[in-house]
């Protein structure tokens, strides 16, 4: 880790900053991130943020890997992703061991590395009051919510 002071980031102070020595900055200060030979991973990338950052990932020249619970919502999100993008779409479920292993031995099989991780998958329950939850609503939140974080 190298040390930089000033190094552009909107930040209020100007102390040195720890990060990656493959950090880099443009001449505007701007975070450079470039995606080229990466490989990224985004829970949750059927829709919303997911989706989002996915197709923004795919544009800075990241190969992404699309983990969701939904196949077409997957689908979906690949078409939308720019031309020559190299992306591969996962159906997972995060709350499950067995689906997470089988996302993991997919990534190692078709690119042998992963270079970014975020985990976005992420669940609620329709508007309710907490009072009303059934211990299976509850249950689910968890395990996607928290036991699917640790799972990735």
């Amino acid at each position: 880790m190298a040390a930089r002071t000033g190094c552009g980031v909107n930040h209020p102070c100007q102390r040195a900053h720890e990060m990656p020595d493959c950090v880099e900055f443009n001449r505007q200060g701007n975070l450079n991130m470039s995606g080229n030979g990466k490989v990224a991973l985004i829970t949750g990338a059927g829709s919303g943020v997911g989706r989002e950052s996915a197709l923004a990932l795919g544009a800075e020249g990241y190969s992404v890997v699309l983990a969701g619970r939904r196949g077409d919502a997957l689908a979906e999100t690949i078409s939308l992703a720019p031309a020559g993008s190299t992306t591969l779409a996962v159906p997972t479920d995060v709350s499950d061991p067995a689906s997470v292993d089988a996302l993991f031995a997919a990534i190692k099989a078709k690119f042998g590395r992963l270079d970014v991780l975020f985990n976005n998958a992420g669940g609620n329950v329709p508007s309710t009051n907490f009072g009303d939850f059934t211990f299976a609503q509850w249950k689910q939140v968890v395990d996607v919510n928290l036991n699917g974080c640790f799972l990735v």
